[in-house]
């Protein structure tokens, strides 16, 4: 696989990333202390669903004072905005000058391929994702997933799946040692959410999620007790 590209590589892996997804949160994009995250996911999908413009949105990313990470979900993944016919595509085109990271689901990359090939082109990093949120992936599903994602040479492949027992657990946490060879970004949503976000930090996950104002995904923890329970394991300090 390419080396990760700006911003990722310049940080000491996991890399914090801390979740907005209120108007009000927006405020933390341009404040120099972010409790910790050393990037801001923009959930643009929930902020959109709560009220926030589209005027307001494209104001804090163009002011912010820290990378961000730009995320437009759509509800078969947990989104929470009913998007128009095209909308997405034009608003990722429209701010990516303003981003330094875009998510985009798996599922929708052909339809966004437009969008991907201008990230690339503008030396943007991209995280390819796919969600599982109400069942637990099997084997077979995740040797699919593997070879799809395969296809596409991007910063990282995450993957955020349901865990409810050790069985649903370890079979993610084998992506992190059967294929050492890809940039894995793994997590458990459920009420063993914040576990599976410690674990699978520790066994080689790209990037850590917690968030900044409000839980984004179920049992997410924030990031401030995040940074907590990995302190005592990693010396997890900016490199650049």
């Amino acid at each position: 696989m390419p080396p990760l590209s700006h911003p990722l590589a310049s940080y000491k892996p996991p890399v914090f990333v801390g979740t907005v997804i209120t108007p009000k949160g927006l405020r933390l994009l341009n404040r120099i202390n972010s409790n910790g995250a050393q990037i801001i996911e923009v959930r643009g999908d929930e902020l959109l669903a709560r009220g926030a413009k589209e005027e307001q949105i494209e104001l804090a990313l163009i002011e912010r004072a820290h990378p961000v990470l730009l995320t437009l979900r759509i509800p078969a993944e947990g989104g929470a905005y009913k998007w128009r016919k095209g909308q997405r595509e034009a608003l990722y085109l429209k701010w990516l000058p303003y981003v330094d990271l875009i998510d985009i689901e798996l599922a929708e990359v052909k339809s966004l391929r437009r969008v991907l090939q201008a990230a690339q082109r503008a030396e943007k990093s991209v995280i390819l994702s796919s969600h599982s949120l109400k069942t637990a992936l099997t084997e077979a599903r995740l040797k699919q997933l593997v070879g799809e994602f395969s296809k596409y040479p991007v910063s990282c492949y995450k993957i955020a799946a349901l865990v409810k027992t050790k069985d649903d657990l370890q079979r993610l946490a084998s992506l992190l040692f059967q294929h050492q060879n890809h940039p894995w970004v793994v997590m458990g949503v459920g009420h063993l959410a914040a576990y599976t976000r410690l674990i699978y930090a520790l066994l080689g996950s790209r990037l850590a999620y917690g968030y900044l104002d409000s839980p984004a995904a179920p049992g997410q923890p924030s990031i401030a007790k995040l940074r907590r329970l990995l302190a005592p394991f990693n010396d997890t300090r900016a490199t650049r």
